[in-house]
């Protein structure tokens, strides 16, 4: 423990949407119990790229994997990174148009990066515009389980 670890909270008023947004990525991982689970998933993931096929290439900045949470309860989660400099469109491999709501989008400013959970996004196509160096996360709700 030292001074680099430490919270300045008299900068919140300065930092109010990273706060936000930190506050709410943590209430959604609490939220989620697919997230959670204590062993690696094998058969409840798979895995993407902007295409159908991951590519795991030295070159390859993106990636995207769908997690099923029927296991646990739980929604599906459709998580599509993009590193890289330029924007990309990631196909949504699984579920149908209007199946899936965005929760977090890491591009967009302030309260739109992350959402609220009764405040999610309907996600109307097969495909996403993944901005460059951001993180979307979906979700496709399961009727008993809550955004």
């Amino acid at each position: 423990d030292n001074e680099i670890s430490w919270l300045d909270w008299s900068r919140l008023d300065t930092h109010r949407d990273m706060f936000r947004f930190v506050k709410l990525i943590i209430a959604f991982r609490k939220q989620h119990s697919s997230l959670c689970r204590s062993h690696f998933w094998r058969e409840e993931i798979n895995w993407y790229g902007v295409t159908r096929y991951v590519d795991l290439s030295a070159n390859s900045k993106t990636l995207a994997f769908c997690l099923h949470g029927a296991e646990e309860e739980d929604a599906d989660i459709y998580v599509m990174i993009n590193a890289s400099a330029n924007a990309c469109q990631f196909g949504i491999h699984e579920g149908t148009p209007g199946e899936w709501h965005r929760v977090v989008d890491t591009s967009l400013a302030s309260p739109q990066d992350i959402l609220e959970p009764d405040d999610v996004s309907v996600v109307s196509s097969t495909s996403y515009d993944v901005q460059a160096r951001s993180v979307v996360i979906l979700i496709k709700p399961r009727h008993s389980a809550s955004v």
